[in-house]
């Protein structure tokens, strides 16, 4: 019995000798390579779930809060579904924007700590700024004329 996703996951995994020879290596012992295709798969997710926490680490967001957590009957004009689509983050890849904009304790931190979360899930990497740091960053660069070479500190 080969085990599923062994060739996918020593791929990943970035095995190569490996993905080239276990067949070789494992003839006829088929539970060798079962048994490898397991570990391959738990080195895969332990790899992964070392990434989406590192991510969010390095995100520094102010509160680690997830989607499943807000209450949306409080923010009923909220639209829900529009929000629910952020969550893919397929605006990453089409480069657009998303601004939240509202008065204070109606969520926005919240929320949008949310998308980050979801965004280091999928492999993304995130800053959590606040307008006021970003534009702190800005006149510290301005200061010390690093606006030109593109970086704004952040």
């Amino acid at each position: 019995m080969i085990v599923p996703f062994i060739e996918e996951h020593l791929r990943a995994l970035r095995l190569p000798t490996m993905l080239n020879q276990y067949k070789r290596l494992a003839q006829g012992k088929e539970d060798r390579v079962s048994y490898l295709g397991e570990l391959a798969g738990l080195e895969l997710a332990k790899r992964q779930e070392n990434g989406v926490r590192k991510r969010i680490i390095a995100a520094k967001f102010p509160v680690i809060k997830t989607v499943e957590s807000f209450d949306f009957a409080l923010q009923p004009e909220l639209p829900k579904r529009r929000f629910a689509e952020l969550l893919d983050c397929m605006f990453i890849d089409k480069r657009e924007n998303v601004i939240f904009i509202g008065p204070p304790g109606v969520g926005k931190t919240h929320l949008l700590s949310a998308i980050g979360i979801a965004a280091c899930t999928n492999g993304y990497r995130v800053l959590f700024a606040t307008a006021a740091e970003m534009l702190m960053s800005l006149i510290a660069a301005k200061r010390e004329d690093r606006l030109k070479q593109g970086s704004s500190g952040f």
